[in-house]
């Protein structure tokens, strides 16, 4: 699968059995939706292509929620007089926002589309497109980029309008400024770590003696390759407990020399 950053068309994307109503099945009369807080609405035409995503999070989740889920989007793609193009399902469990087969085919039809095309994402549920506000806001920028609208449907997050534009703004805005200060947050504490000559990431776990005589080898002149031949021979086990290769001797040479040098 295409990851959605990519901006390409996932090979083996499948869209559900009414894929056919995209190109012959749109409606061909014109209906405007309800009217939103500024009166406005939504004009549905032969030329709207609308897509549905539903999302199971985990086993214990199951296809009842996605029926509960597909069962709330018909009936207000119904209220709307809105022809679904197609309906994509993930059950994405700890999977992110990006790497879901099922988003990525239903924002790549729809950015398949014709430009002359009105184009909608719904969901109905937020959360189940993403819980992160920095996610959210990614993909409400890409819909920007890419001409596409979003509803989520029990929120009453609505781009159609002008009033769901204005909250979808403000949340890309409070997710740009969640991701800056998470980034901004790593960057620190890696420099904090860096200044007090702490090494970034887990401790280490390869007893002294491993790591003495690592150096010792490499100090004798062996080649990474050799210093795994002799630290298997001896019994000695990595720093996951699995038998040395070169590529784990060069990189515990690299971690550990460091080390030493901070301390």
């Amino acid at each position: 699968m295409t990851p959605l950053d990519s901006g390409t068309a996932p090979a083996n994307a499948r869209p559900s059995a009414r894929r056919a109503t995209f190109r012959t099945g749109m409606d061909k009369k014109t209906h405007v939706g309800p009217p939103d807080a500024d009166g406005e609405g939504m004009a549905v035409t032969a030329t709207t292509c609308v897509v549905a995503y539903l999302r199971a999070g985990d086993e214990s989740d199951g296809d009842g929620a996605l029926d509960r889920q597909e069962a709330i989007v018909d009936g207000h793609a119904r209220d709307r007089g809105w022809l679904l193009a197609a309906t994509h399902r993930d059950h994405a469990e700890g999977k992110g926002l990006f790497n879901r087969p099922g988003l990525t085919a239903a924002v790549h039809e729809l950015e398949a589309a014709e430009p002359a095309e009105k184009r909608v994402l719904i969901v109905a549920e937020l959360d189940r497109l993403t819980e992160s506000p920095a996610c959210l806001a990614r993909l409400l920028t890409r819909a920007v980029e890419h001409g596409w609208e979003l509803v989520a449907l029990d929120v009453e997050m609505d781009t159609t309008t002008r009033a769901g534009r204005r909250t979808a703004d403000t949340l890309r805005r409070v997710g740009g400024w969640t991701h800056r200060r998470i980034s901004e947050g790593t960057k620190s504490g890696m420099a904090r770590a860096a200044a007090q000559g702490r090494r970034p990431g887990r401790p280490r776990t390869t007893p002294d003696a491993v790591v003495h005589r690592l150096r010792a080898l490499r100090a004798s002149g062996l080649s990474f390759r050799d210093i795994a031949r002799v630290l298997n021979e001896e019994g000695s086990r990595g720093s996951h407990g699995g038998r040395w290769s070169e590529r784990t001797a060069r990189a515990a040479y690299a971690r550990y020399r460091t080390a030493a040098t901070a301390a």
